[in-house]
């Protein structure tokens, strides 16, 4: 009984291990035919997208509006001069004075009592009044009427070219700049090649959108710094115009006063004609430094305005651009992105969705 329980046990066994193995072999034989796909490294494939590059964002070139000035015609000067020498008026001089006077015949009563009457203090009241009124408003209005001769003897106004067709410029809209939407695909994709090509996309896309956003961010800071300097350049410039005014009234002051002084020479001297062509003189000089001085500053206080506004919008202009170059940048990456997302996401499809 012992021995013929031994043999059966030894060939169960056997039958046993046989069993075993085949199985075994079936198993190894199904997983050759059905190998787990490998996924590939999205990550190093999606860091072949280049970064953004640097955007060069210079500052413009700044240049300062030259407005002009007013000052004594030299004619002006050489009468003065002439009249303010020891001795005998010259004969040039004494036609100057002769056509003032003709040109001023007209003139009423008061006008040519206030011109009697003109002094320093008053000159200095003339070229400080807004606007003129009474005789002084008289005069004032005949300022152009005066013929030719006689306005060489007045105050100009010297424009600079930056005068030439001035026109205020119109400061455009912000434009925001439409980024669009990252998310190309709407279908959901399931499995793990799936989602780890879309999670490598989805953190190079957001790195791109970093660089994107800082570089934006600069070049608004550098759109907000230009229009602050651009602000306090205007009040550095009028602040300017305002003592080249000074300077400017001083100087057609002192022309009137020295007009002044030779007409009370003459008339100590004895000679009342004289004396009264130059304080008529006097009086068209002083009237005309005041409309010349006020016309002057209202024009070069609006060329500085213009300015202003000329360079707020290139500014802006700047800002866009970069803007656009950005924007550009971004989207031509995001493409190449797209294209290896779609890329793997087939990839994916065709290996299976990945267990």
């Amino acid at each position: 009984m012992r021995t013929q329980f031994t043999h059966f046990y030894r060939r169960s066994t056997y039958f046993a291990c046989l069993l075993f193995i085949s199985l075994l072999l079936i198993n190894c034989s199904k997983d050759d035919d059905n190998p787990t796909p490998e996924v590939p490294d999205f990550e190093e494939e999606f860091d072949e997208v280049e970064d953004l590059p640097e955007v060069e964002d210079e500052d413009p070139e700044v240049t300062e509006p030259e407005t002009g000035n007013v000052e004594t015609s030299e004619e002006t000067q050489a009468v003065v001069d002439d009249l303010g020498d020891d001795g005998e008026v010259s004969e040039e001089t004494q036609e100057k004075l002769g056509a003032v006077e003709t040109a001023t015949e007209s003139y009423s009563e008061g006008v040519k009592e206030t011109a009697k009457n003109l002094n320093e203090e008053e000159v200095e009241n003339i070229l400080e009044t807004e606007e003129l009124e009474g005789d002084l408003a008289e005069v004032e209005s005949g300022l152009e009427a005066l013929p030719a001769e006689v306005t060489a003897l007045l105050p100009e106004i010297n424009y600079s070219a930056d005068f030439d067709g001035r026109a205020a410029v119109a400061n455009a809209a912000l434009k925001i700049p439409d980024f669009g939407d990252k998310e190309v695909y709407a279908q959901a994709v399931n499995g793990s090649c799936q989602e780890q090509a879309r999670d490598a996309y989805d953190t190079r896309i957001e790195e791109l959108e970093t660089q994107r956003d800082t570089q934006l961010a600069t070049v608004d800071a550098n759109y907000q710094r230009r229009l602050g300097e651009a602000d306090t350049r205007y009040e550095t410039r009028l602040a300017g115009l305002q003592e080249d005014r000074a300077a400017f009234k001083a100087d057609l002051k002192g022309t009137a006063v020295n007009l002044l002084n030779a007409a009370a020479a003459a008339g100590e001297a004895g000679q009342e004609e004289l004396a009264e062509q130059i304080q008529t003189l006097a009086l068209l000089y002083t009237v005309k430094a005041s409309k010349s001085l006020k016309e002057w500053f209202a024009e070069a206080s609006a060329l500085l305005v213009d300015f202003q506004e000329e360079e707020k919008a290139a500014a802006l202009t700047i800002k866009e651009t970069k803007e656009g170059e950005i924007t550009s940048n971004f989207e031509a990456r995001k493409a190449t992105a797209d294209a290896k997302l779609s890329a793997a996401l087939a990839n994916c499809h065709n290996q299976g969705s990945g267990n």
